[in-house]
């Protein structure tokens, strides 16, 4: 099979987005695709601007298909017309069976790099907003570098973003969350970023409360939470650095998860999935292909039913390390950002998508 000629219009460098260009990275290297990118403030197509989490990309100088990584589940009619391929994370479940033409649902994305910082990453540094943002973007960036000879650095990259199921993990569990200040957002989503809180720390209250020390988390710190929910911070504020959170993370086998704004799977799922965790989590709201309910994770709707989902794994060490190996597997067939990468590319195409990258 010949490569796959690919040219990226790159019109913005969003956290989001970067799971899709270390696919497009490590396709390359694996000589699967050719690749082009351009780094654009707007479109080249008769197309609505994009948001800061879509990529449009080009097959073979004829086929054009929209990445979509956006929290909210709308798809947008005129960016599906226009497109032959339009790939979405957060999928509506109304379509599950039956979507629309060329509507795809992504899969579980989270944040995750190459392992170096290419010309191509560098190079989209000069999207952010301000000068002062895009100099401290090529910074952050050139400093990955150096992060073989400066252990302080820790970069989240193809390497150390998953692990297989460790089943000689003592059964615990972890849940580290922040919380979001409802004066910080526009009046429409402040009920929802209060439902969001209110569930987050009741759930943090119970784990606490019915697993002691077999629990592990708690609440960031910042102002708002140390105002309005003191007693459920964690009790370390170092914990929730994302080097020291990946690290302890490794170490336990059971995970939960909450929805996140505006009702989207967070990035913590995708984490656990990657790591091969036991999952409870808020029932989901968007499809996920490959992703079932009881086989991948176990759902809750209240913070009381999420204790007894995760006493169930405590205690069940035939369902735990069954659904530990489950998600290992998910995120080999799904979850590895070249394979997320070359399903879309293949379905695009109207090629078998299970054809994964060695």
């Amino acid at each position: 099979m010949s490569a796959i000629n690919c040219t990226i219009f790159c019109q913005s460098d969003s956290e989001h987005l970067q799971i899709i260009y270390t696919g497009f990275k490590l396709l390359e290297a694996q000589r699967r695709i050719k690749l082009r990118y351009k780094v654009i403030k707007n479109p080249p197509y008769p197309l609505p601007t994009l948001s800061p989490v879509e990529l449009l990309v080009e097959i073979d100088g004829k086929k054009q298909l929209l990445f979509d990584l956006g929290d909210f589940g709308e798809v947008k009619p005129e960016l599906l017309q226009q497109t032959d391929a339009y790939f979405k994370r957060s999928f509506p479940m109304e379509y599950a069976e039956y979507p629309p033409v060329g509507l795809y649902p992504l899969g579980l994305a989270y944040f995750v790099n190459e392992v170096f910082p290419s010309i191509f990453e560098l190079r989209r540094s000069s999207l952010e907003k301000t000068p002062r943002q895009r100099l401290q973007r090529l910074t952050k960036s050139l400093a990955s570098g150096l992060m073989a000879v400066n252990t302080h650095f820790f970069r989240f990259n193809i390497h150390n973003c998953y692990s297989a199921a460790d089943f000689s993990l003592p059964p615990r569990v972890i849940f580290m969350c922040r919380l979001w200040d409802p004066d910080e957002t526009k009046p429409k989503y402040r009920d929802q970023r209060e439902q969001i809180n209110q569930m987050r720390a009741e759930c943090v209250r119970k784990l606490r409360a019915e697993f002691g020390n077999h629990f592990l988390g708690g609440l960031a710190h910042n102002d708002y939470t140390r105002k309005h929910f003191p007693d459920c911070l964690i009790s370390d504020p170092k914990m929730s650095n994302f080097k020291n959170y990946i690290q302890i993370m490794r170490q336990i086998p059971i995970g939960i998860a909450t929805t996140g704004l505006h009702d989207s799977i967070g990035w913590k799922f995708a984490e656990y999935v990657a790591f091969s965790k036991a999952v409870v989590s808020e029932k989901l709201q968007y499809y996920v292909p490959g992703l079932k309910e009881g086989r991948n994770y176990l759902a809750f709707e209240s913070a009381d039913e999420c204790v007894q989902q995760a006493t169930r794994l405590m205690q069940d060490r035939s369902l735990r390390e069954e659904m530990m190996r489950n998600n290992h597997t998910h995120y080999l067939n799904y979850g590895r950002p070249d394979v997320m990468v070359w399903r879309a590319l293949n379905l695009t195409l109207g090629r078998d998508p299970a054809s994964l990258p060695e």
